[in-house]
């Protein structure tokens, strides 16, 4: 729940979860955050999003007149402008980008956007590469193809340094390392009606880097074999055709600035 500011920023067990109203499930957390968000929540709430490139944002005439989009990387130290500023902060698919298995900097670029006012929220949803892996419909279906095209991707993101470890200790690493109160850290499994969807992006993205990689050339490039990795490709068409998924579990994390306690003092 944003508070005074009303400011929101895409970038239930206790009396405090009560007052979170921005769902955190699985479904709700996939989808275009800021869009759906602005269907339920009051229009006086500002909504921001930001991204390091404004070229997939939507076209500004089918945005409701609370909801904006700029651009800023989240490894640069916030401006002036979105420092401090949000009551919520959501962000997601920082996997792709960390390296070295080392978060911490992006996170405190991020807490740093939250309101100065204890109660903010941070929301982080983060899949687990860890988990990837192809699945079978049923015994009789071979996933040899797919799980190739997996093991390629893991192999060229290691070889440009993407360690993905740190997927499994979001919670502990905003309560230890940036002072937070968890709220809640929940991590979600295959979901049957976006099995489909979800191994036709993972599929898209997989061969994006893969060529992109092969391309360029450097690190990761030799995993990439022209002629061996288009049969590879075929093979995982035929293969998703007959029902091989593609799946990797999801955590979501809530955690907020804590309010003071009795006999504390917070200078606003």
């Amino acid at each position: 729940m944003a508070t005074d500011n009303k400011e929101v920023s895409n970038g239930k067990e206790t009396s405090v979860g009560e007052e979170y109203m921005l769902g955190f499930t699985f479904q709700e957390s996939t989808r275009h955050w800021l869009m759906d968000l602005a269907d339920y929540v009051p229009r006086e709430w500002n909504l921001h999003g930001f991204d390091i490139d404004g070229k997939n944002f939507p076209a500004k005439e089918y945005l409701p007149e609370n909801l904006s989009f700029s651009i800023h990387d989240a490894f640069d130290e916030p401006p002036p402008e979105l420092t401090q500023r949000f009551d919520v902060v959501h962000f997601r698919a920082l996997t792709l980008i960390v390296k070295g298995g080392d978060p911490n900097h992006l996170f405190s670029n991020i807490i740093k956007m939250l309101s100065r006012k204890p109660g903010g929220y941070l929301q982080c949803d983060e899949a687990d590469p860890h988990r990837l892996r192809a699945i079978a419909p049923n015994p009789a279906v071979s996933t040899h193809y797919t799980d190739k095209l997996i093991s390629t991707w893991l192999g060229i993101a290691s070889a440009l340094g993407l360690e993905h470890s740190w997927t499994a200790n979001i919670g502990p690493i905003l309560r230890d390392k940036h002072h937070l109160e968890v709220l809640a850290a929940q991590r979600y499994g295959p979901v049957n009606k976006v099995r489909k969807p979800a191994t036709d992006i993972w599929c898209m993205s997989m061969d994006m880097m893969c060529c992109n990689v092969a391309r360029r050339g450097g690190k990761g490039a030799e995993l990439v074999q022209p002629d061996l990795y288009i049969e590879m490709m075929k093979g995982v068409a035929d293969e998703v055709a007959r029902g091989v998924t593609i799946w990797l579990d999801f955590t979501v994390v809530v955690a907020y600035k804590p309010v003071p306690r009795v006999g504390q003092l917070y200078k606003l």
